[in-house]
């Protein structure tokens, strides 16, 4: 049983943080800090979040705080599609 509220509280602070990282890449890019922007979506995309792998996506197609590389935006918009993200899958046409 303690094992079992571990977990859940484990997973709950865990998703918490990454909420409040994805804030904080968020209000990075929206003030045109689009290096830090980037440097806070990638953990964030790479641990599967969908969001932050379709944010990383546009960054690698317009060229925002990273060279633009549009195989790279695919690469990202393809994870974000996968897991439901509905802008992602348009973005693939």
């Amino acid at each position: 049983m303690l094992a079992m509220f571990l977990a859940i509280s484990l997973t709950g602070a865990t998703g918490r943080a990454m909420a409040a990282d994805f804030d904080k890449a968020k209000a990075a890019y929206e003030a045109g800090d689009y290096a830090t922007a980037a440097q806070e979506f990638r953990p964030l995309a790479e641990a599967g979040d969908a969001k932050s792998q379709f944010n990383l996506g546009v960054m690698y197609e317009n060229g925002h705080g990273v060279a633009q590389d549009n195989a790279a935006a695919i690469k990202w918009y393809r994870r974000a599609a996968k897991a439901g993200h509905a802008e992602a899958q348009y973005n693939l046409g």
